[in-house]
């Protein structure tokens, strides 16, 4: 989805989306691809619910569940909540992220509703860099009003190294709530390189 491309739930409609990647050998095989300012999955006030599978196979890489990309979001008005579940490729090699936001102005948020966000990084033997959720170069997760936000990232259960349950890379990227409760939890499950929850500057 580009170029200010919507999908939407008027009223307190129910707003479900499910995307699964191609299973081929080349790279960028997306669940869900949100990309550009005013691209958006949001609702005017109901609850939305989108799920993400990578594809790929073999040496395929960059095979992420979910992908916001400069300016993508997932947002809903009013007391909507926010549920989204992400998965990276589990039939190819490295960069399989769960869910990935990435660049200022791309974010999952609510208004005030509740938000919780759940990412699997891809899980073939022998991958790497397999994060779970990795919010980037200034992309947020973030709750308005009293709405409670839940973060939970698994990485990758692979023999290589750096498949993190959740990265926070760079100092404008961050998971926030404005008044409401915080839960944030890492998993990193890769034998020769444990970090649950990895922030970098």
């Amino acid at each position: 989805m580009e170029g200010s491309g919507e999908i939407t739930a008027g009223g307190s409609g129910l707003l479900e989306v499910l995307g699964i990647g191609g299973a081929f050998s080349g790279n960028n095989n997306y669940g869900i691809y949100i990309l550009d300012p005013n691209s958006k999955i949001t609702s005017s006030g109901g609850s939305v619910k989108v799920r993400g599978e990578g594809g790929g196979i073999g040496v395929s890489e960059n095979n992420y569940g979910i992908y916001l990309l400069s300016g993508g979001e997932i947002t809903a008005a009013g007391n909507g909540t926010v549920d989204v579940f992400g998965e990276g490729g589990s039939f190819s090699t490295s960069f399989n992220y769960g869910v990935y936001v990435n660049n200022q102005y791309s974010k999952i948020s609510s208004s005030n509703g509740n938000v919780k966000v759940t990412g699997h990084g891809g899980s073939m033997a022998s991958s790497g860099s397999n994060h779970g959720i990795y919010v980037g170069n200034g992309g947020e997760i973030t709750v308005g009003g009293i709405g409670e936000l839940e973060v939970f990232g698994i990485g990758g259960n692979s023999s290589a190294s750096f498949n993190y349950g959740i990265y926070v890379n760079n100092q404008y990227s961050k998971i926030t709530s404005t008044l409401g409760d915080v839960k944030v939890i890492g998993q990193g499950v890769e034998r020769t390189l444990r970090r649950l929850i990895l922030v970098s500057l």
